[in-house]
């Protein structure tokens, strides 16, 4: 395993190269002494890396962000103009269908620009009927459906669970893949609304007599847990630790 190990970030960063799946991570590591502790940032590989292949490094936090939103940080913020790795060139090769909407003409296709490096400019269509959808089209369901997560008032526990539940229903069957980076966050709102609800009964125990309540919370999160599971399996499938979190979930739901 390829390691670097450094104190000053904008010395080394020119080493990589940006790439949205990276061959290495970063983390950030303390080296205890006698005297002092030290904070180091620490470069790893994450898979194999070949002799002369280029080694990259995601300059930006967007491992969870959609297309158009990573390539304005990108650009505008860390002046990287065109990337062309796989999850920008065709994230539906990868299993990335993060900015992928429901036909609404088929019902059963997905709709995405043919060349997403030009977004608004690209032609939308559907990888099954090969309906065509223009960008305005596109633009106006993105914003419905924006404005309707939004307006959902998270402050009422359960009963914001259930209405988000219910727009994470309703819009994947109509308007949004599952995956979509939206429905992501309706989940993770879900997420919070049941967060103080079921702190108190997050270890399992099997002689424990569970409400009908509890349960639902136990299935709710858990559905939450798989939905990101696949999407980190798809953007960092090398990174194992960011699943631990979740196992938690499914070892409730076996009881």
């Amino acid at each position: 395993m390829i390691c670097f190990s450094y104190k000053l970030l904008f010395g080394t960063q020119p080493r990589f190269a940006h790439s949205c799946l990276p061959n290495t991570m970063q983390s950030l590591d303390y080296e205890l002494t006698q005297d002092s502790s030290q904070l180091r940032l620490v470069t790893r590989a994450c898979t194999t890396i070949l002799k002369k292949e280029v080694i990259t490094l995601d300059f930006s936090p967007t491992a969870f962000y959609p297309y158009l939103i990573r390539q304005r940080i990108l650009r505008h913020v860390l002046c990287i103009e065109n990337c062309v790795c796989a999850r920008c060139v065709n994230p539906a090769s990868i299993g990335d269908f993060s900015d992928h909407l429901k036909c609404s003409q088929c019902k059963d296709g997905l709709v995405s620009a043919e060349e997403p490096t030009i977004w608004s400019e690209s032609v939308w269509s559907c990888n099954s009927c090969q309906e065509e959808f223009p960008y305005s089209f596109i633009k106006k369901v993105l914003i419905d459906c924006r404005r309707e997560l939004e307006s959902i008032d998270t402050s009422r526990g359960r009963a914001s669970a259930d209405e988000l539940m219910n727009f994470i229903r309703r819009r994947s069957l109509t308007d949004l893949h599952r995956g979509h980076f939206l429905m992501l966050s309706a989940y993770n709102k879900v997420e919070t609304c049941l967060r103080s609800i079921s702190a108190g009964v997050r270890q399992p125990d099997p002689a424990t007599v569970y409400s009908r309540d509890n349960i639902q919370d136990f299935q709710r999160l858990g559905e939450y847990g798989d939905v990101v599971d696949r999407h980190v399996r798809t953007v960092r499938s090398h990174v194992d630790i960011f699943r631990g979190k979740f196992c938690l979930l499914r070892l409730l739901l076996s009881y």
